[in-house]
This record gives structure tokens, sequence and C-alpha cells, in this order.
């Protein structure tokens, strides 16, 4: 049986600075010497996955079997998709007509753009820092009408977040900026998919159980893989309501935590 090995990104493989140490590079290329998987499962967007790509290009080249992204909505194993899970289309527009009709600006994203239904806002150029800094934002409020969407956001107060319940699969969210921080906007997403979700649904590809996989993560959205895997190992870095459920606390990601998680648990 297979052993594998999932990173969430932000905040568990790249620091504050968008920065990964030479030392995690060098342990998940050791884990694969000795026939380990290795993956990837973020939150990210479509666009703001490939922004990371792009940014460690050959120092990540080769190194993850696997990519879970858009928040669990994609799948990609060795260069193919096998998990793709859209929000439903009714749904999305159902969300977009609620932004229409009470003036809020919004915006959706699919696997690798994201569109809005304005040119600018207040807040715009701090909207679109980090992750989402070379992005092209085009105007097209229609986009969602004719390609699949993985997530969305308005850029609202959590006071509005009533208008947007009771949809079967779209759920309103504290929206999150780059980095991490609570954002002053609302992001949706499917209720029903998480990282957690897409994690297990890719056992079969990888050749493993859950038994034999292990999880590294630091945010709340990274608790269901901590919880769901054999081994949840959580970044010294993470708040203690993160921290509580995994099964292992390493080290913080500036002091080689995953160098150290890896270590500790005989992977290495």
């Amino acid at each position: 049986m297979n052993k594998a090995v999932f990173f969430d990104i932000d905040g568990t493989l790249m620091n504050q600075r968008m920065e990964i140490r030479e030392d995690t590079l060098e342990a998940i290329r050791a884990l694969r010497e000795k026939g380990i998987k290795t993956a990837i499962a973020t939150g990210r967007a479509g666009i703001e996955f490939e922004t990371f790509r792009r940014q460690f290009g050959r120092q990540i080249e080769g190194l993850f079997d696997l990519y879970v992204y858009a928040n669990g909505g994609i799948a990609v194993y060795q260069g193919r998709e096998i998990l793709r899970k859209p929000l439903p289309p009714e749904e999305v527009d159902g969300m977009v007509q609620i932004c229409t009709r009470e003036g809020i600006v919004h915006g959706v994203f699919d696997d690798h753009t994201v569109r809005m239904n304005v040119e600018n806002f207040p807040g715009y150029e701090r909207f679109f820092s980090g992750n989402l800094a070379a992005t092209p934002h085009v105007c097209d409020p229609q986009y969602h009408k004719s390609h699949d969407i993985f997530a969305g956001f308005m850029v609202c107060g959590w006071d509005k977040a009533p208008l947007f319940q009771g949809f079967d699969h779209c759920v309103p969210v504290q929206g999150i900026l780059p980095g991490g921080a609570l954002g002053w906007h609302l992001d949706f997403w499917r209720k029903d998919v998480s990282k957690a979700w897409a994690i297990a649904q890719c056992m079969e590809p990888l050749g493993t159980d859950l038994a034999h996989t292990y999880t590294f993560g630091d945010g709340y959205n990274d608790v269901e893989m901590l919880e769901l895997a054999g081994t949840g190992v959580a970044m010294g870095n993470a708040e203690d309501g993160v921290k509580a459920h995994a099964d292992f606390v390493t080290a913080h990601i500036d002091e080689g935590g995953i160098a150290y998680g890896l270590r500790h648990l005989g992977l290495l």
C-alpha cells in the first residue's frame, strides 16, 4: 500500500514572505525517492494556484503527483484532471441575481481566471493584491453563464450573508484576503465540496487509503483534512483551534516545520 502526504500551500509550504524553505523542498524530494506519493491540497482558486506554480517554477517541478485546488473542486493527477465539481449553474446565477438586485459588487472564479461585474470598486487595489496581483480583471457580468464556476465573492459585510442563504449547494462564508487574513467581503463555495472531500476521492489513483495518508495544514479550512487522514499534522504557526484537531503539531513553518514533522513521523 502506497503512502501519500498532502500539503496545504499558504502557511504550510509557503510562508508569509512567499518563500518555500530549501529544507522543505529537500524533504519532499526525499519522500519521492522513497516512493511516497506527494500532493498539494489548497483552497486557492485556479488563478491563484497558477500564480503559485509560476512563482516557484522549477523549484517545484516534478515534486507532486497530485494537485487539489479550488477548495477541492478540481484534482489533477500526473497532469490529468480526475475530479471536477463546479457549482450548479442555476445556483451561481441565483447568487449573481441577488448581488445585482442589491447593488453588490461581485465576481466569479472558474478554473483559470476571475471575472467581475464592474471594472473597479473602492478597495480594488487592496483586494487584488498578493496571489491575484497579476490577474487581468475583465468585467464580464455574464461570464458565469458559459463557464464552470468553482467559487465567487461579494464585496459586502457579513450582515448581508442572510441574503444568500437557502441554496442547496452554494454557501456564503467569511471572505479571506491573500495571505489568510479575514476580509471585508464574503466568498461563496459549494457546501458539499472541500479539500477533505476531494482527498477522499483521490485514494484510488494514488494507490492508497486514508489510513496511509498524511495531511499538513495550518488554517481552519484544513481542519477537515487533518481529521480525515490517518495522521493529521498542524503547523506550529497554526492557531490553537486548528492544532486541537491534529494528531501531531510540528514546528513553525519558519523553523523547518515540514522537514521536522516528516522526520518525526518516520517518513524520512
